[in-house]
């Protein structure tokens, strides 16, 4: 949704950069009717709060009608007789409104996902979340900025030539966004779509793309810096293809190690039952197996996290509140791989139960359970006594 805004901002400065431009109408009403029918065929479920932020609700009809409402603003800026300076700073007032609008009405509208999951589940699930670290290793972080930050810098020095606030705010848009890929993983499809938009029209800024030709015609330097950039985007493909042969992914390692693809046969030929899985390896676990687990990596079935969680770092003697857990759910048993999250070991020198289970020390009411034995398997069951 920033990302909206940020183009919403832009289609803004271009009017008020040229006011013989289309009107702003049609963009600001296909806004509101999109979001408008998203929320009418897939409103927040009733477990959801009305004013949701992780689904179409009333905050982002809201957040609709606000960028709707300066878009019209713009449209009516751009018929007044003022400067184009004048005319920026009513927009920039305008959206400074709509910002505090939004975020006074919409409850906890600054929490993000910090305000949907209690401190325990955002301590030992959400911190683990690949998508939402930031690259730590060359070839994610070159994969990331290396497009987005040669577009920003082309577009910078194309709107110091052209004098244009548009191109302006397009470079900072793109480098903002190229800082939110390296921080947060899950941003970098963002960041490079917009890398490769600014990029784009960039290039059809630079005198070695237009369309006519001046007296001397498109000089030779002209022509290998078009080239040059025409080539960027394949530069980085390779760049970041030689990182990766040279360094070792041990997240897709950990990935291999933790496959269910050695045990899923030996799992069906069991009668369905109720597995506790580690919640990352859940989705694989549903899709190979004909069981159940009480938690997936999904945020809003906060008590099953909490429960699978719990299970696995209970320290208590013979993990009789992990035992509670398992009564409780109907859970018959317990699958765990040896390469796990380290946050669940024990505290003060009393193993978690995962500790325990790894270390072929399990509580009295677990029985370990054979699986095939193969270099590929990591993993062990055990089945919970009644």
């Amino acid at each position: 949704m920033p990302l909206v805004a940020g183009f919403a901002g832009l289609h803004a400065l271009r009017k008020l950069e040229d006011r013989a431009r289309a009107p702003l109408w049609p963009a600001a009403m296909g806004l509101l009717g999109v979001v408008t029918f998203a929320w009418l065929i897939d409103p927040p479920p009733p477990t959801f709060s009305a004013w949701a932020l992780d689904h179409i609700s009333l905050a982002w009809l809201l957040y609709a009608a606000l960028i709707a409402a300066l878009l019209g603003s713009a449209q009516i800026i751009s018929q007044q007789h003022w400067t184009q300076t004048q005319s920026i700073s009513a927009l920039a007032l305008a959206a400074a409104i709509a910002a505090v609008l939004w975020i006074v009405t919409v409850p906890n509208a600054l929490a993000g996902y910090n305000g949907l999951l209690p401190e325990e589940l955002h301590r030992l699930w959400f911190s683990q979340i690949s998508e939402l670290k930031a690259a730590t290793t060359a070839p994610k972080i070159v994969g990331y900025v290396a497009v987005p930050i040669f577009a920003s810098t082309l577009t910078l020095y194309m709107a110091w030539r052209a004098r244009s606030f548009w191109l302006l705010a397009l470079a900072l848009l793109t480098l903002i966004y190229a800082c939110f890929g390296v921080l947060y993983a899950r941003m970098g499809a963002a960041s490079g779509m917009l890398g490769a938009l600014t990029l784009g029209i960039a290039a059809a800024h630079w005198p070695g793309f237009a369309d006519r030709l001046t007296e001397q015609g498109k000089t030779n330097r002209q022509q290998l810096f078009a080239l040059g950039i025409m080539l960027a985007p394949i530069l980085q493909l390779g760049l970041v293809a030689g990182l990766v042969a040279l360094t070792n992914n041990n997240d897709d390692n950990l990935k291999k190690s933790c496959s269910l693809s050695p045990i899923a046969d030996a799992l069906n030929a069991m009668a369905p039952t109720t597995m506790a899985v580690p919640v990352f390896s859940t989705p694989e676990f549903l899709y190979r197996t004909h069981h159940r687990g009480i938690a997936g990596p999904y945020h809003h079935n906060v008590q099953g996290l909490l429960d699978n969680y719990r299970i696995w770092i209970d320290t208590s003697t013979n993990a009789e509140r992990a035992r509670a857990i398992v009564a409780q759910r109907g859970i018959t048993h317990i699958l765990v791989c040896n390469q796990y999250q380290k946050n669940l070991n024990g505290t003060n020198g009393a193993p978690s139960l995962i500790e325990q289970l790894l270390n072929a020390k399990a509580p009295d009411w677990l029985k370990k359970i054979p699986l095939p034995k193969s270099d590929e398997n990591q993993w062990q069951l055990y089945q919970a006594e009644p």
